[in-house]
């Protein structure tokens, strides 16, 4: 499963994604709720999660770099979007749509950092800390994912192809550029980071894009939400005349639910650090990012950049002789007329048909090759309209793999499981989703409901 797809012929040199951990590279990530609320209301998406959505960010960087070793500290300045196409498991998106809009929002980001430079963490990191080097840094990225609190990065979401680069690799061009890259989830209606990482952007002279991913400690600042207006009561029901001479009072009517503010505290996250790592230090830091009063822009999400998109079902009738394994042509057509695939049947066909021809792609052409990734990418739009047609919400729906049904928070329990290398591996050479990857491995894990 490790090998590479070879260039066919004397084909020019393809440039490649290249992610690798580097220890001695540091990232910090002050962030605020707020902020990430407001992303999630201006996006439309309030309430439980049916869509992923994302959006990118313009951010100031403090940087100290000595004994060749990169401490980075970044502070959001200007949340973005543009146009997306979302669906329940995957998000299309233009990069060079996006790096658009970003130099558009150059000047706004350089006025935000001028106001930051008033602030309580500023002069921390400048004066107390004695970092000066600052610089503002574009195209920092965060989108939501179905599931829980514990996520980690999908197979799209670190696709290595330099064509067609997971949303982990925005960066074309650059030296030493820090870059941060987060998941967000729906907890209780609410959107909330629960995961996030650093890397090193380098471009190397071959064309390279070179990742390295460092340590990272992301601490986000939460908040009291406004007060909700106060629900009006009903009118009591005064006791009438003949009432009182019986001693009879009236049935009165029920009060009215007054929900209030719920608190949103403030979260701490680590990736490739361990518990007690940098405690004192950065348990400062939050002190003095906790007092500061500043949040990033959000003004530029634009609900109306959010298009959902939706499939016409008859595009699928009789289309299972290109989801079977042994990949024969039927001889009559697509067969029957009136025959529709199931949901069930193309994931663990696609599955199936992926690993059993692995080794013929290698003598494939690359037509070949990009019509098996436009296959898959047909599967996972018909999940989506099997869920609308259905009105199911998405955590709700489940994948069958070797005659067991996984729902997604099981999925998303096996997925931590899994060996990152080989995870990644496997994910890089399928080009599958995250949930045919996960179906395919959780038969080497426990199954629902053993222990």
């Amino acid at each position: 499963m490790s090998k590479q797809i070879k260039p066919l012929g004397n084909q020019p040199y393809q440039p490649k994604i290249i992610n690798k951990k580097n220890p001695n590279a540091y990232g910090v990530l002050l962030h605020t709720r707020k902020s990430i609320e407001e992303f999630q209301i201006n996006s439309d998406m309030k309430g439980h999660y049916t869509k992923e959505y994302q959006h990118h960010y313009w951010a100031a960087n403090a940087r100290l770099a000595v004994d060749g070793q990169v401490l980075d500290i970044s502070i959001p300045l200007i949340l973005f979007n543009y146009d997306q196409i979302v669906t329940g498991g995957d998000i299309k998106f233009d990069l060079v749509e996006v790096e658009k809009v970003s130099n558009s929002l150059q000047e706004a980001a350089i006025a935000k950092f001028k106001e930051l430079q008033e602030t309580k963490i500023y002069k921390y990191i400048t004066e107390e800390i004695g970092i000066e080097d600052w610089q503002i840094i574009p195209l920092n990225t965060a989108h939501v994912h179905p599931g829980g609190q514990n996520q980690a990065f999908s197979g799209i979401d670190l696709r290595t192809d330099a064509k067609y680069p997971g949303v982990v690799y925005p960066l074309s061009k650059g030296e030493m550029i820090p870059s941060f890259s987060a998941i967000m989830a729906h907890i209780d209606g609410i959107c909330r980071t629960v995961h996030s990482e650093y890397r090193l952007f380098n471009e190397a002279k071959n064309g390279d894009k070179i990742y390295a991913h460092g340590r990272c400690a992301t601490i986000i600042r939460g908040f009291t939400p406004e007060p909700l207006p106060r629900v009006k009561q009903p009118e009591p029901i005064e006791q009438k005349m003949i009432d009182k001479i019986f001693n009879i009072n009236p049935e009165q009517p029920k009060p009215k639910e007054q929900k209030e503010a719920v608190p949103r505290p403030h979260i701490f996250l680590k990736n490739l650090m361990g518990k007690e790592d940098g405690e004192e230090f950065l348990k400062e830091l939050e002190t003095v990012w906790l007092a500061t009063e500043f949040d990033p822009d959000t003004t530029a999400i634009d609900k109306e950049n959010i298009k959902t998109h939706t499939i016409v079902r008859q595009n699928y009738h009789g289309q299972r002789n290109l989801w079977q394994g042994d990949r024969q042509k039927n001889a009559e057509g697509n067969g029957k007329k009136d025959e529709t695939v199931t949901l069930f049947d193309q994931k663990a066909a696609i599955v199936k048909w992926e690993i059993a021809t692995w080794a013929e792609l290698q003598g494939q052409t690359i037509k070949d090759i990009e019509d098996l990734y436009a296959m898959v990418e047909l599967a996972e739009l018909h999940l989506e309209q099997e869920l609308e047609d259905e009105e199911t919400e998405l955590p709700s729906f489940t994948i069958m793999y070797d005659g067991v049904k996984y729902s997604v928070e099981e999925i998303e329990k096996i997925r931590v499981l899994l060996e990152e290398e080989e995870y990644l591996s496997f994910a890089k050479i399928n080009q599958m989703s995250e949930y045919n990857i996960v179906a395919y491995y959780s038969q080497f894990y426990t199954k629902p409901g053993e222990k």
